[in-house]
């Protein structure tokens, strides 16, 4: 009889999803006296709720580290957290013995669980995010000296002309270079640098010959004619003397007693001059003087 009642069983509640009724049919609870029914019933109900409600009854899942236990017949099952593992949800999984876990980064495990710390560039849990420098406008990487280009794991600028370093923070010393032609003081700036020019030369390294016609040396009648480095002028047809009179705004012309027109001085605004000529005969006509302001 015990043998039929196992061999019930195990086809009945192992092999095939057991319900209550076909295992009280198991153990045929009908077939005992009367007196013994309610007794032997108890035992069965007991029987059945061992087999079947492990979860409430002995509640074996720790609870902290579980999500749930499920009752089958004979057993649970516990299904647990994130980083715990056992039947009862007991051991903690070390998720740094995993080779790479944190994708280059360090590994610290805990208690169910375990903490990344990422190489710079990266975050999240894993380190498996790259971190978008240039996309954030607070830290400006490349501050406003370049471009910021990002990259995995990192980022790189390319700085404007007159500055270098990682961030583009770095001011460029052009002078180092020896920018100025003729060996010119060379004078470095922020993000720059100034050539100080001398002997007639112009532009921004020196490299250019300075016009000095430009700054009209030679007055209206003569021609300037710029040479490297220098300039000269040449006199117009009426002579070296009256281009330069004509230019000083200030000549005197005498006329002498016959007055003819051969006899026209020119006397030069010179002070000096002046004073000395005054004992001079033909100065003696200087009441019949005109003077011509150009």
């Amino acid at each position: 009889m015990e043998e039929m009642k196992a061999g019930n069983l195990e086809r009945e509640c192992l092999e095939e999803k057991c319900v209550k009724h076909e295992f009280d049919e198991i153990y045929d609870v009908d077939e005992f006296p009367d007196s013994q029914q309610a007794k032997r019933q108890q035992e069965v109900d007991d029987d059945w709720r061992a087999q079947t409600s492990a979860c409430e009854v002995a509640k074996p899942c720790v609870k902290a580290n579980s999500l749930d236990c499920t009752n089958f017949f004979g057993g649970y099952d516990c299904k647990c957290k994130k980083g715990w593992s056992g039947k009862n949800c007991e051991k903690d999984i070390n998720e740094c013995d995993t080779k790479d876990w944190c994708n280059g980064g360090n590994c610290l495990n805990q208690d169910g669980g375990f903490v990344c710390e990422c190489p710079s560039g990266w975050n999240g849990e894993r380190c498996s995010f790259d971190i978008d420098e240039c996309g954030s406008r607070v830290n400006n990487v490349c501050g406003n000296n370049g471009k910021c280009d990002n990259n995995q794991g990192g980022f790189s600028c390319e700085c404007d002309k007159g500055w270098t370093g990682l961030k583009c923070d770095e001011d460029v010393d052009e002078c180092l270079m020896d920018p100025c032609s003729r060996k010119e003081l060379c004078k470095n700036s922020i993000g720059s640098y100034q050539c100080v020019c001398t002997g007639g030369r112009s532009g921004r390294q020196c490299s250019n010959d300075f016009d000095e016609c430009s700054l009209n040396p030679c007055g209206s009648k003569m021609t300037c004619i710029n040479e490297g480095n220098s300039y000269r002028c040449e006199c117009s047809d009426d002579g070296c003397e009256l281009d330069n009179a004509y230019d000083t705004n200030n000549f005197v012309m005498i006329e002498v007693d016959d007055k003819s027109d051969d006899d026209i001085i020119y006397d030069y605004d010179n002070e000096d001059d002046k004073e000395d000529s005054k004992d001079d005969t033909a100065m003696e006509a200087t009441d019949y003087a005109d003077t011509y302001d150009y």
